[in-house]
């Protein structure tokens, strides 16, 4: 598999055999896709490697770029799920140099608020908290185009 800053997204999709989503895209066709599986079969990598490949696409995160949000947001019902999926996220991220913020409860919001605007390609969280920074202006939504529910 091809996967690292050199990387391009066609390398990405055909290695995880999802070509013809990414040709829906790239003709303008926005996708929606719904996946189900037991636990262990790969459902997180399964969003997380095409949304990577959205990413790269996009400009490089600059302080500038920053301060209109994250280009993807993944959201989990509960802290243990989107902490495990932060966990699997930046396994993949770390190459790319991309960097990962979690908004969960149960941990300093003012700790998640600075690295939210510290800037970040990609939040996940639990719905109350991730409105709790929204509320609290510690980021927007302004060019956040990725949209993952989990177990919604």
């Amino acid at each position: 598999m091809a996967f690292g800053p050199e990387a391009s997204q066609d390398d990405l999709f055909r290695d995880c055999g999802v070509v013809g989503l990414l040709d829906s895209v790239r003709a303008g066709y926005s996708c929606t896709v719904l996946a189900y599986g037991q636990t262990g079969s790969g459902k997180t990598c399964a969003f997380v490697v095409p949304m990577l490949a959205y990413i790269m696409e996009l400009p490089r995160m600059t302080d500038e770029v920053a301060t209109k949000g994250p280009y993807a947001l993944v959201m989990a019902p509960t802290r243990e799920l989107a902490q495990q999926i932060e966990e699997e996220t930046v396994k993949f991220a770390h190459f790319l140099n991309y960097r990962v913020a979690s908004v969960v409860g149960g941990q300093d919001i003012e700790q998640q608020g600075f690295k939210l605007r510290k800037g970040c390609e990609i939040v996940i969280g639990t719905p109350g908290r991730v409105i709790d920074v929204l509320e609290r202006r510690y980021t927007v939504l302004q060019q956040c185009n990725y949209i993952v529910l989990d177990e919604a």
